[in-house]
């Protein structure tokens, strides 16, 4: 009966984590003054580090 539970418990766990999102905007950064550029970057590739896991970012540079 224990060892149900805890597989009961396990795979809620694993549910819940599939459907966290992250959300955000990539923008850029001149490269000639360094300064933050209001405008958002269209088709960027964004990656968890140490993963080969990514997204791009859409023609409003919103992670998809």
């Amino acid at each position: 009966m224990k060892s149900i539970f805890s597989i009961i418990i396990i795979m809620s766990l694993i549910t819940i984590s599939c459907y966290s999102q992250i959300k955000g905007t990539v923008k850029g950064i001149d490269s000639h003054t360094g300064v933050l550029k209001e405008e958002e970057l269209a088709g960027a590739n964004v990656y968890w580090a140490n993963t080969t896991t990514g997204v791009s970012t859409d023609n409003k540079g919103i992670l998809i």
